[in-house]
């Protein structure tokens, strides 16, 4: 299989006629010889001599102008002074004074040559002539041994004569057998060449081009190829190689096609009975047809290189490496480009939906992906401008295609830019417009139903326009609205809870305060009863000035008049001490108490007695609404650059109320309200926190109720 492509490519890269005619007639002889009337003109025909071309070098002004500001006279003279400068220096230090005026005096003789010397035209031009003399003496050595290469690598004998000084030039014997054989003459034309090469160096520039030199001269005679040379000379060898391996690849390659027509023929099952006919068939037609096109461009691309190597017939060991490596890989190319090629044309016959396979393909999605994608982005970038602007060039759109309406009529010629402009702006423009209005109707009917009080679902938002920001601010006051609405009905029925609350805590001491005092009224009373009942008023008096208080208080907090006394205190020590204080309540209440502290102070700038109340209050909440014979846990430890002070307990009473509710006024864990408290605890904690820009949670998990409380600390 290889032997077909490389065959291919064996008679695109050497034409039949190339290697049907004389290596003489060939194009690569024809460069050669090219090659070498080019070079023998400057290297042996010129026959420059050194002291000719030294003798014809001309100094112009410019030169000495340019050698002057290449040589900077003032750089010279910093560079001698600097030298000089160092060792009178060291004679002073040695207090030489002899020395030191001998340098002095050097020192100035040689700033002065040098100033004598470059501005001397004759010196400068000297200086000049030498290094153009320099120049020449390396181009006439470059010459010369270009000249033994140059009869090294051709085989010519040749004898040629200026026409202009009659000097004839003679290499070989002109009249041995000749493979090859050109005469130069009027008749015939001349031989022309240069007699400088300007390819030989920088020395052409620098050392020539003020020579009067003539830029071509014509030869007469005649140059052969000797039949006798023809067996040394390794170009001729190869093109014989070449040649004979071209014609080989080229019956290679007709007896390995007809071998594959042969099995395609009748072993096609071969083919449809591959081992990876069946992954190949689960690809997209997309990626099929690449892979086939990037198979066949390896297979152009290892074939191309491997019959360049095999036409040239090279014996070099880094070719006979390169073959090893590019016939399997060549092999193995285009075995797999005809498998794929045999499945394509199978699937073909098929008959197969391609339009559907197409629409599925991974093209079409990357075709989406970066294409329509795109447009659609341009369209929601426009749509980002302001309305007046969008109208302005919608209506410009709308002009510009009256205009070329009209135009069309009456210059036909412009119909086809009429047609792609009308399909690639106007329509566009024209679906924009209808689905603006569209879009424009929703916004009206849900307007109109926010004003009604009609909250359905929300205005679906599309683009980032002008008109899909107005649907997001609708939705925005549609969700406003509805939580508006939930938290009214909320609030009526927290007011309720609140006006029952009350009325029940503070008719419940108060009622036990009338009972009594009814009954103190009894005269005859004993004087343990009546100590009794004093006992109880004033208990009950007590607890009625509490809630009061404790009311009075949260309202005030609420509404912002309360007062703080900040200032730096030890949140440390101020737990440990209301810690201490309820101690004996805990014991009481059969709480085991497990506190947390750090050992070092955690200083915030707080109000220290409502701080207390604080910790106060959510240490007896905890006293009084913990399950018997559990634990308490509370901590104190700096998060960050804030204090987190954390109370859990397992609760007596079911939690059924939403978290947030335990902080409302009158709230409480007991909702048969048999224990003593105002329900105000959480919710003056929350309102003393809040006043000190903290925060305060509360999580319930089943039975375990937790408060964590933030406050930050001073820096």
């Amino acid at each position: 299989m290889n032997s077909i492509i490389i065959a291919s490519f064996s008679v695109l890269h050497g034409s039949p006629s190339e290697y049907a005619q004389s290596y003489f007639k060939s194009d690569q002889f024809d460069f050669d010889y090219e090659e070498f009337t080019r070079e023998i003109g400057p290297v042996e025909l010129a026959n420059w001599s050194a002291d000719e071309l030294k003798r014809d070098i001309v100094i112009e002004p410019q030169d000495i102008k340019e050698y002057r500001e290449q040589h900077d006279v003032m750089a010279e003279i910093q560079s001698t002074q600097k030298q000089y400068n160092r060792e009178i220096e060291r004679a002073i230090q040695n207090k030489d004074e002899i020395t030191k005026q001998a340098l002095m005096s050097e020192r100035e003789r040689k700033i002065g040559d040098i100033r004598n010397d470059l501005m001397d035209d004759k010196y400068v031009a000297s200086q000049i002539r030498a290094e153009k003399e320099k120049k020449i003496d390396i181009y006439i050595s470059n010459l010369n041994q270009r000249l033994n290469r140059l009869h090294d690598e051709y085989p010519y004998s040749y004898e040629l004569t200026n026409i202009k000084t009659g000097k004839t030039v003679q290499y070989g014997n002109i009249n041995d057998q000749a493979a090859y054989k050109k005469a130069y003459s009027k008749d015939k034309g001349y031989l022309t060449t240069q007699l400088l090469n300007s390819s030989m160096g920088d020395e052409w520039d620098k050392g020539f081009k003020q020579m009067n030199i003539d830029p071509a001269v014509f030869y007469k005679g005649t140059i052969i190829v000797p039949e006798k040379k023809l067996s040394e000379w390794q170009n001729y060898q190869d093109f014989q190689r070449q040649r004979t391996s071209f014609y080989v690849i080229i019956a290679c390659g007709i007896l390995s096609l007809v071998c594959l027509l042969f099995v395609y023929k009748f072993r096609k099952e071969w083919f449809q009975n591959h081992i990876l006919h069946q992954a190949y068939r689960r690809l997209s037609i997309d990626i099929k047809l690449a892979l086939w096109i990037f198979t066949i461009f390896l297979v152009l691309l290892v074939s191309v290189g491997t019959s360049s190597t095999v036409v040239s017939m090279s014996t070099n060991f880094n070719i006979f490496i390169e073959l090893l490596f590019l016939l399997p890989l060549g092999t193995l190319l285009i075995y797999l480009g005809i498998l794929q090629t045999v499945w394509l044309i199978e699937e073909l016959k098929e008959g197969k939906n391609l339009r559907e396979e197409w629409d599925t393909s991974a093209f079409m999605s990357a075709w989406r992906l970066l294409i329509v994608k795109p447009f659609q982005m341009l369209r929601e970038a426009f749509s980002d401008s302001p309305i007046a602007f969008q109208v302005a060039i919608i209506l410009f759109v709308l002009f510009m295609w009256g205009v070329g309406t009209s135009l069309v009529f009456t210059i036909p010629e412009m119909a086809l830019v009429y047609i792609i402009c009308v399909f690639m702006i106007g329509l566009p423009a024209l679906f924009i417009i209808f689905y603006r209005i569209r879009y424009l109707n929703k916004l009206i009917v849900a307007t109109s139903q926010i004003a009604t009080g009609t909250l359905n679902d929300p205005v679906e938002v599309k683009g980032n326009s002008i008109f899909a920001k107005q649907a997001t601010m609708l939705n925005q006051m549609k969700e406003g609205i509805h939580v508006s609405k939930k938290e009214q009905a909320k609030s009526e029925r927290l007011k309720t809870e609140l006006i029952t609350n009350v009325s029940h805590d503070l008719r419940t001491p108060l009622t036990s305060i009338i009972t009594y005092t009814d009954l103190l009224k009894n005269p005859d009373l004993t004087e343990e009863d009546r100590h009794h009942y004093v006992e109880v008023l004033d208990r009950k008096s007590q607890r009625l000035k509490t809630l009061i208080e404790d009311l009075f208080e949260v309202s005030k907090m609420a509404s912002g008049n309360l007062e703080l006394q900040k200032q730096r205190i030890d949140l440390t020590k101020l737990l440990q001490q209301a810690l201490a204080e309820h101690q004996e309540q805990m014991e009481k209440a059969s709480l085991s108490l497990k506190v947390t502290t750090p050992t070092e102070p955690l200083l915030a700038y707080v109000d220290g007695q409502k701080w207390w109340r604080v910790l106060d209050n959510l240490i007896v909440n905890a006293s009084k609404y913990a399950l018997e014979g559990t634990r308490v846990y509370v901590s104190l430890k700096k998060v960050g650059d804030v204090a987190e002070f954390v109370v859990k307990n397992v609760a007596k009473y079911e939690l059924n109320e939403d978290a947030a509710e335990l902080v409302e006024r009158f709230k409480r864990a007991d909702a048969s309200r048999n224990t003593e408290g105002s329900g105000l605890g959480l919710a003056i904690a929350q309102s003393i926190v809040d006043l000190h820009g903290g925060e305060m949670n509360i999580e319930i998990d089943g039975d375990l109720f937790k408060v964590i409380v933030k406050v930050p600390l001073t820096i």
